[in-house]
This record gives C-alpha cells, structure tokens and sequence, in this order.
C-alpha cells in the first residue's frame, strides 16, 4: 500500500502573503500603494524622478483643506490613486476622495483611482500599466506606441514647461541677489 500525497490546502493567508511579497518595504503606505509603487519600479519608472509618491498638495494633511497625492506623474499632470477598503468604507471617504479630486482636476491633473482588485492581481495590474504606459509616461498619444507626430507636442509641451521653470527659478535668485545688495 503506498502512502497517499498530502495535499495542502491553500488558505487566505497563502494568498495574502503572495500578494504582500508583491509589495515594496522601502516606503510607508497602504498595501495597494506599496504593490503599486513596486509594480511602477518594476516597469522601468523611476522614483523622484518619473513619478513621485505620497506628495502633499496645498499644506497636505497638515492644514484644513490640504491632501496627499499617492503617485504624480507630473508630465502629463496624472496623479494615480490605487484605492483600498478605506476609501469606500464611510460615505465621508466617499465623498472626501470626490472633493479632492475635484479640486485636483482644477489644478489641472487627470486622478485616476486604480481599483484593488486590480492591483491585487499580477497579471491584471501589468495589462493595466502596459494599456496606460503610453499615458503614464507621456510619451505618445497614439496607440501604435511611441514616435511619430504624436510626441511632438508632448516634446513641446517639456520644452515650454523648462523654461517657464527656468525663468521663474531665475527671476527668484535675482529677487533674492537683490535683497543682500
């Protein structure tokens, strides 16, 4: 008589630990955002300097008002936000998150709330990025990918942004050259 294989069975804490190992440990935030950062990293985006996470945005958490940004991509003005359980479960978070984005939208970023189910699964999180890479990025419009007649306005539009940061960084030094003069 042989002995019969132990099969395992798999529970919700298997499952929990493979989607925790997704997760970056190098920042603070919620599960979602720590797979999500980990996915961006993964994907070739580099912090600080494609995208930036958790910024804080008119005095951030520290004033009335003020909120926190999960991940800007500052060119072109996206600002992603993978939601968790937190954010749907009051009707005050509800309405929180549309107040802010609201307010975002009137400073000109795109928010987009990227669902956990989403970010949960690996292979539904890489169809997500590889369809909005293009947008992510910046780097075209068009959906045949990069190059072409498409890019040329996105390249305007870094241009024209340099030196708009350009001559605002210039007239403060000279504001401040003048006042230890």
């Amino acid at each position: 008589m042989h002995a019969r294989p132990r099969w395992g069975v798999r529970t919700s804490y298997d499952r929990e630990s493979a989607i925790e190992a997704r997760a970056t440990k190098d920042v603070r935030g919620s599960l979602e955002e720590r797979i999500f950062y980990q996915a961006l990293v993964n994907w070739g985006f580099i912090p600080g300097v494609d995208f930036t996470f958790q910024t804080s945005l008119l005095g951030g958490r520290a004033e009335l008002g003020g909120l926190v940004a999960d991940f800007i991509i500052e060119i072109p003005k996206i600002i992603i936000n993978p939601t968790s359980v937190w954010h749907t479960m009051t009707l005050a978070n509800i309405r929180r998150d549309d107040d802010q984005a609201a307010i975002l939208a009137s400073m000109g970023y795109t928010v987009i709330y990227l669902d956990p189910n989403i970010i949960h699964n690996q292979t539904a999180l890489d169809l997500w990025i590889s369809n909005n890479i293009n947008m992510l990025w910046g780097t075209s419009s068009s959906n045949g990918g990069s190059g072409g007649a498409s890019d040329l306005t996105y390249v305007n539009d870094i241009e024209r942004r340099m030196i708009e940061n350009i001559e605002s960084l210039t007239g403060s030094i000279l504001m401040v050259v003048q006042t230890w003069t």
